[in-house]
């Protein structure tokens, strides 16, 4: 009886020790783009938001994408447009590890508005990607005429095109 009760109490304790990402307050998500689930080692990842990966959701689109280390740029071919998206270490400091990110037309010179009203929209980098934040992406890629719903509760953000009509 005594054993079956010490096995009962370590099990216990066993499981109530936070492991690696827990320990972070990170929890992976799924994500979904054109309704096919993409299956990547770089998915949505919760910390205190959702963020979301810029290349693989991208490349889920059929878009190419090249990153610049040198200018801390991707440069994004996508339907006829050539985007640039630029991270930028932010010009005041901020306790949420967040970066200044963004998104001009190659060709025309014009920045996206990744807000309701600025051109500043915000990422993070995790594990040499660029991971946007929710509210940022969904502007993002609303002006790239695609949706982009986000469950908070069960980590699932969908993004798809938009069909024209």
């Amino acid at each position: 009886m005594k054993k079956c009760l010490v096995i009962v109490v370590l099990c216990c304790f066993l499981a109530w020790i936070p492991t690696g990402a827990e320990e972070l307050g990170v929890q992976e998500g799924s994500l979904y783009v054109n309704n096919e689930l993409i299956l990547k080692d770089d998915t949505v990842i919760k910390t205190d938001d959702i963020f979301i990966p810029l290349r693989t959701v991208f490349e889920a689109l059929g878009a190419d994408v090249l990153w610049n280390s040198d200018n801390d740029e991707a440069e994004v071919s996508y339907k006829g447009k050539t985007l640039v998206c630029k991270r930028m270490d932010p010009a005041y400091p901020n306790p949420y590890n967040l970066m200044d990110f963004t998104v001009k037309d190659k060709k025309t010179g014009e920045y996206m508005y990744l807000s309701s009203m600025s051109l500043l929209g915000a990422c993070r980098m995790i594990n040499d990607r660029i991971y946007l934040t929710a509210y940022t992406a969904s502007y993002l890629f609303e002006n790239l005429k695609c949706t982009m719903e986000v469950d908070r509760e069960k980590n699932i953000v969908k993004i798809t095109e938009k069909k024209p009509t």
